[in-house]
């Protein structure tokens, strides 16, 4: 089953990328957004239907806050024995498959993918704030919608498959460091991918923001260079999609969820990073040739 949905999500990547050119502008509005808008198509209607771009900032917040508080729960659970609110376990019921017979990840796992999450989300409202200069593009507001409710399930899709959280008894206390002798490879190797990912995702806007570091640049489109842009022409992409593969890891091969999530990002910043790579190459005559979209040397 999840191996077919992983499938399908790819096919349906790899036909929409081809078709997207000859979608109305109402159907492409809604798959990109920012540069690759056609605003010359766009009627006083379909406007309504556009928020700004920066409001990729509510994405985070909301993130940090729902899935900050998921944390605090776990870690109740796990470090004090308290089991999950009522309203909390009633909503995971309606949204997965929670309670399953055999848990299919650890309460460590668990815990330390979602510490990841809330990080992740913490640095990219830092990021949004003082790092990053938007422009006066905008995006659909289903793109705004369905981006609402991906952050703020991320931890839904991860407790989901994990041990019985609702009932007393359920979870005996555990310190810190005993938890921690539970540490295994997996573990220690997502962190530092996510570690790694998350430095080159933080370069990646540091550079876009440095290309419009006056006024009228704002709106200006040039060619970013450094540090993964030598090899990609979407390394946040890229790095995104790393930092997913990094709780994929944390979390194991067993959370089917998680990988079905990852499939989505993968499939999502793939297209996304094809068109933004033929917009460069159409855009700049001097556009780096040996210039990948997102995969060094490969696509």
């Amino acid at each position: 089953m999840m191996q077919s949905s992983v499938s399908g999500l790819f096919i349906l990547v790899g036909l929409g990328h081809r078709i997207y050119r000859f979608l109305p502008t109402i159907a492409r509005d809604a798959i990109v957004y920012g540069k690759l808008q056609d605003k010359t198509q766009r009627s006083s209607s379909l406007q309504l239907l556009l928020v700004p771009k920066r409001w990729f900032l509510h994405f985070y917040l909301l993130s940090f806050i729902w899935n900050g508080m998921t944390l605090a729960i776990t870690l109740r659970f796990v470090l004090q024995g308290n089991p999950f609110p009522a309203w909390y376990v009633r909503v995971l019921e309606t949204l997965t498959n929670y309670p399953i017979s055999t848990p299919r990840v650890d309460l460590l796992s668990i815990t330390i993918a979602i510490m990841v999450i809330v990080v992740h989300a913490f640095r990219r409202i830092l990021e949004c704030l003082f790092v990053s200069v938007y422009s006066k593009s905008n995006m659909h507001v289903a793109h705004y919608l369905a981006g609402i409710f991906f952050y703020s399930l991320q931890g839904f899709s991860i407790i989901g498959e994990g041990p019985q959280v609702h009932s007393e008894g359920e979870c005996v206390p555990h310190t810190m460091s005993e938890m921690m002798k539970n540490l295994r490879v997996n573990h220690i190797v997502g962190v530092l991918v996510f570690l790694w990912a998350s430095w080159h995702h933080h370069r990646a806007h540091e550079i876009f923001a440095s290309l419009r570091s006056t006024a009228k640049d704002v709106n200006r489109h040039m060619i970013p260079r450094g540090d993964w842009f030598e090899y990609v022409s979407c390394p946040h992409y890229l790095a995104e999609i790393l930092i997913y593969i990094s709780l994929g890891l944390i979390l194991g091969p067993a959370q089917q969820t998680w990988w079905l999530v990852l499939a989505f990002v993968v499939s999502n910043q793939t297209a996304a990073s094809l068109e933004v790579h033929r917009w460069y190459r159409a855009k700049f005559e001097d556009y780096p040739k040996d210039r990948k979209a997102f995969i060094p040397f490969i696509l």
